[in-house]
């Protein structure tokens, strides 16, 4: 009513704003955790993880911790927002409002796509499992093993072909 922000003011919104930043990243981490268990273990079938398995899990862990940071960059920038406000002693204009609900709604949104993508990926990562073990035989095995060998000698060729590029560069 004031138009300045209280101590109490500032203190519960930051609380609600980390509170916000925690719950995106929990979902980010349970996101990862399955994605992770589920490929290991479609990987595991043939009991190799090859190039393009690590490569795989790798880029997983490095989509996690981009939107780790992305949604810690969106906190820290609402944080900001809110303190300089605070420590000016006055109410948030209302660009700064609409700031805060843009970076606000970006977390959420970050937090709402982890949900849906590890419901989905999880049970997609589960029936393809259970799918391959069902259909796998002495046969099936086999034709596993050629494919992975298969893509390991593509990827084999690729990081062939990296090389001779860099050192022709």
């Amino acid at each position: 009513l004031d138009n300045v922000l209280t101590e109490q003011e500032n203190n519960e919104f930051i609380s609600r704003v980390d509170a916000t930043l925690e719950e995106c990243i929990n979902a980010i981490n349970e996101k990862q955790n399955t994605i992770q268990s589920g490929l290991q273990e479609a990987f595991s079938v043939d009991g190799v993880l090859d190039d393009n398995d690590a490569a795989i899990l790798n880029w997983w862990n490095e989509r996690g911790q981009t939107e780790k940071e992305e949604a810690q960059k969106l906190h820290d920038e609402i944080t900001q927002i809110e303190q300089t406000a605070f420590s000016e002693g006055r109410a948030l204009t209302g660009e700064e409002e609409e700031a805060i609900r843009q970076r606000y709604a970006r977390i959420k949104q970050i937090e709402l796509e982890c949900q849906a993508n590890n419901s989905y990926e999880m049970e997609y990562a589960q029936t393809e499992f259970q799918n391959r073990m069902q259909n796998i035989d002495a046969e099936g095995a086999s034709k596993l093993l050629q494919q992975r060998i298969e893509g390991y000698k593509e990827n084999e060729i690729q990081i062939k072909t990296q090389y001779d590029t860099l050192i022709s560069q």
